[in-house]
């Protein structure tokens, strides 16, 4: 049961964390073009775009991961200890 409860409280923590960091790569890809949604979602325009935005972008991506695939991580500590016990 003490278990179920860490885990409950992991899983929480890890989602209220992952918001405002998915949140965060949103801002930095967009502002990497100057918030031209056209530039950002056109793969041509965007590699011409000057200046650089790549320093914004690699940030952003970071961000993007930690945010969108953070919250995947309970779901596979459940399914490791619910498959290892069996």
């Amino acid at each position: 049961m003490k278990n179920e409860t860490s885990f409950s409280k992991l899983a929480g923590a890890l989602a209220l964390l992952s918001c405002p960091v998915a949140l965060a790569s949103i801002v930095l890809i967009f502002s990497a073009f100057n918030w031209d949604f056209e530039t950002a979602f056109t793969p041509s325009k965007a590699i011409a775009f000057q200046p650089d935005p790549s320093a914004l972008l690699r940030w952003g991506w970071i961000l993007d991961i930690l945010g969108y695939y953070l919250p995947l991580v309970p779901i596979i500590l459940w399914l490791h200890h619910r498959l290892s016990s069996e």
